[in-house]
């Protein structure tokens, strides 16, 4: 291993301390003898003579000897010297000695050609005279800093040469301390010019890139350097310590320099490196090479080498220093920033849409893709410039404003604009622009999209939107006036048209309300199609006078041919019906009513699957009863939805709830369509059925009708039999159906009127019909004749299984002439 040599600075400055004393004793001796006057040599004594004139000698030959070797000394200071300022003249980076003054007492060939100024005229000068204006101040705080405190300061500079020219360098500066004099600082200079214009490039390939939604990112990182020193004489090579981490090995010594050079070289490059040395070797100065080293552990790594090479005045060689620093990130963001240009032209190019690069200051398009010119036929060249106050379709005073909009925030959002073709005709544009630093100026980046075809669409779209919406309002019934219920309505869609829908109807002269609310799934055009389809369905359904949770099964059943995998719609059906005092509701997929009675302030929850899932879904009537002063609000998700965490809510104060779910069906927050049916009931009509005294009347409008009122035809009978259900109750249900003709599953719309009498301890029950009569006294006599073939008879006479069941149910039984009315009696204990 090499003896670690001092500092060559450090050896002269002791060099020369050791000098002065000689000198100073070699003054003290000769004053000393000349005091030594010949009247005082007289009086010592011939041995004392002598032996002071020997020790006189003594003191002569030592100094003489310390004079030889300081002359050594400084000969091996001057030659480690000589070879210590060859090898900084050799390195590609600047080596300086600042003193406490900031003035420049040394500096080596490489800093004396950046600034082109000799280097005797450096010495002496400030350093800052060569450091840029704006990096002044930097470099004040970092020498201030380093002779205060000794602590390293590493900073970046630029350094302007004679002819102006800017130079990036990398300044590492040390404090060395002499006791001789006033501390130093020793400083290298490392050239990041390139890596600071690569820099500089790629933010600004960047930031384009960035804006046609691409994202490129190069580091550099700074090189490693490493000195190595060849003595051809003995075959000895000497590597510092940066050198080894350079090629990826631990400290050691190599035989010579080919095992030195040729260790770790890439396979492709070893044969040229040979014939390199070879050459350096045999010729008269030294070389300059670039070759990829492989580490042990498989990474590659570019080398940069210069090589000097000595020789005596006879010609032969004598050592051969070089130096070896690490290119790698250099090498590789040379390589990325040209990958990075590569791929910026070809997104530019490839880019669907069409890119502008314009100067701000005056509107000039520099720069246009392919795009540009296919879409609005321009093409730019030198000879044909093209502003955008060419090319927008607006006031130039318009233009200029939204260009200084666009310098002040940095950016401009997407807007449609107006641009002229070549052609003259106008074209409709989706625009957005950026600011950018491209090559060292300001530009503005800007796409361009045609959307004129675009536009069309949304113009005819806008036009079927207005006709749907139209449509859509046409289809929501306005309840006519009652003197019974407040209804009010609330819809809003989330676009132009919605899912939503409800249905209003009232019956029975004003004494039934029904109505019904959908949510079909999606929104805009399609959907809206979807709702007008439920719209004809419920339509139907009310025609057909089904009870409520019939007519939800049978929405149902024809919701599915109307619906399409993945669509479905929720529904509610409802009535309120003022005679009886009654609330009647089916869930389908709708599942929240809100109540609010003087018993019961709450959101009810009722399950129900949503229409167009199942095609054989069946569906429960939920009842609830109604007095004057009761409110029922009635939604879609787009309301309840909001309504949820809600506290305080006015629901017993109608008019102040209605106003808050208006106000909900405008909020930013609603995300869904929303519409409400609320009703309150301001008073009630007479009851239907009589509650005390006789006879009590009830009136069938429809098979509708009778299933509603199944429920008073089994409370009156309970009050008179004691029994919840009973045979009386199961022959007036047979005389109802064959009176509404209901027998074969069709609702037919025959009327029937239903007349109970207590009489004694008698029930006497008529049932009259709308219908054509049939002979049915006849039927009874033949039955009563033949009671064996009570029920055999019936099949043959084409008759069904009422006559036969009522006759054998009840203790009297007979029809008027007409067959319009039946009459059935009991004897109640």
């Amino acid at each position: 291993m090499a003896t670690k040599k001092p500092e060559p600075a450090d050896a002269a400055d002791s060099a020369v301390r050791t000098s002065a004393e000689l000198r100073r004793m070699a003054e003290e001796i000769d004053r000393e003898n000349c005091a030594q006057t010949p009247e005082r040599l007289v009086t010592l004594s011939p041995e004392a003579v002598w032996q002071a004139l020997h020790e006189l000698r003594v003191n002569q030959i030592e100094l003489e000897m310390q004079n030889e070797e300081l002359r050594q000394t400084q000969a091996e200071l001057q030659s480690s010297r000589s070879r210590y300022f060859d090898l900084f003249d050799l390195a590609p980076v600047g080596y300086l000695t600042i003193n406490d003054k900031g003035q420049i007492v040394e500096a080596n060939l490489a800093f004396s050609t950046w600034v082109e100024v000799p280097r005797k005229t450096l010495l002496k000068q400030p350093f800052s005279f060569y450091i840029s204006p704006e990096d002044q101040d930097n470099y004040y705080l970092q020498r201030k800093a380093i002779f205060a405190t000794g602590v390293p300061q590493v900073c970046e500079l630029r350094l302007v040469s004679k002819d102006k020219d800017v130079l990036w360098v990398q300044l590492e500066m040390n404090l060395v301390r002499d006791s001789a004099g006033p501390p130093v600082v020793r400083a290298i200079l490392s050239d990041i010019s390139a890596s600071k214009r690569a820099e500089q490039h790629n933010r600004e390939q960047t930031e384009a890139l960035r804006l046609l939604n691409e994202r490129f990112f190069l580091a550099a990182d700074s090189a490693g350097i490493g000195v190595w020193d060849l003595d051809l004489v003995n075959d000895n090579l000497v590597w510092d310590d940066n050198m080894y981490k350079i090629y990826g090995l631990r400290r050691g010594n190599f035989a010579g320099v080919y095992d030195a050079w040729l260790h770790g070289v890439h396979p492709d490059d070893k044969e040229a490196i040979d014939l390199q040395l070879q050459q350096a070797i045999r010729g008269e100065t030294g070389y300059d090479a670039e070759f990829r080293i492989v580490w042990p552990s498989g990474t590659v790594r570019h080398i940069k080498a210069f090589a000097k090479i000595s020789r005596n005045e006879n010609g032969t060689l004598l050592r051969m220093t070089g130096v070896n620093y690490d290119i790698t990130e250099r090498k590789e963001a040379a390589m990325a920033l040209s990958e990075s240009e590569s791929r910026y032209r070809t997104v530019l190019e490839q880019s669907p849409e069409a890119i502008l690069l314009v100067e701000p200051e005056t509107g000039k398009i520099v720069e246009a893709n392919a795009r540009f010119t296919e879409r609005f036929g321009y093409d730019i060249s030198p000879d044909a410039p093209l502003t955008l106050f060419d090319l927008i379709f607006d006031e130039q005073k318009n233009i200029r404003d939204n260009i200084d909009k666009t310098l002040q925030t940095g950016s401009a959002a997407l807007q449609r604009r107006r641009f002229l073709h070549r052609n003259g005709s106008i074209v409709v544009v989706e625009r957005s622009a950026a600011l950018i630093s491209h090559q060292g100026r300001r530009l503005l980046v800007i796409t361009v999209r045609d959307v004129s075809e675009e536009v069309r669409r949304e113009q005819e779209i806008g036009r079927d939107a207005q006709q749907a919406i139209r449509v859509q309002n046409a289809m929501l019934p306005v309840p006519g006036p009652s003197d019974y219920l407040d209804i009010s309505t609330v819809y809003q869609p989330c676009g132009y048209v919605g899912g939503d829908l409800y249905f209003l109807d009232w019956r029975y002269g004003c004494k039934l309300l029904r109505g019904f609310l959908v949510d079909a799934t999606g929104h805009g055009l399609g959907t809206a199609l979807h709702t007008a389809s439920m719209h004809v369905l419920i339509r139907e359904v009310n025609e057909r006078d089904l009870p409520l949770s019939e007519a939800m099964r049978w929405l149902n059943r024809r919701a599915g041919e109307y619906f399409d995998e993945g669509t479905f719609a929720g529904a509610l059906g409802f009535e309120i019906d003022l005679e009886l005092r009654q609330l009647r509701w089916v869930c389908a997929g709708i599942s929240k009513i809100i109540v609010s009675s003087k018993t019961q302030r709450r959101i009810v929850d009722c399950p129900g699957m949503s229409l167009g899932i199942s095609e054989h879904e069946t569906f429960e009537m939920h009842t609830l009863p109604i007095e004057i002063g009761d409110c029922f609000y009635f939604m879609t998700d787009g309301l309840t939805d909001l309504l949820q965490g809600m506290t305080s809510l006015p629901l017993d104060r109608y008019p102040e709830m209605v106003e808050r779910l208006r106000t909900l069906s405008g909020s930013p927050e609603r995300r869904d369509d929303a519409t409400a049916v609320c009703i309150h009931v301001r008073a009630l009509p007479q009851s239907l059925v009589r509650q005390d005294g006789w006879p009590r009347i009830i009136r069938f409008n429809g098979y509708g009708d009778y299933q509603r009122l199944k429920g008073e035809v089994a409370k009156i009978l309970a009050e008179v039999t004691g029994l919840p259900h009973s045979h009386q109750e199961v022959a007036i249900h047979e005389a109802l159906a064959n009176a509404m003709e209901c027998r074969d599953g069709v609702q037919r719309q025959h009327k029937a009127e239903l007349r109970f009498n207590k009489v004694g301890n008698s029930l006497v029950v008529r049932v009259k019909t709308s219908r054509l009569g049939f002979a049915g006294n006849v039927l009874l006599r033949r039955l009563r004749l033949h009671p064996e073939e009570m029920f055999s008879l019936g099949a043959d006479a084409s008759m069904g299984r009422g006559i036969p069941m009522m006759l054998s149910m009840s203790h009297k039984m007979t029809y008027n002439s007409e067959g319009t009315e039946v009459l059935l009696a009991w004897k109640i204990d």
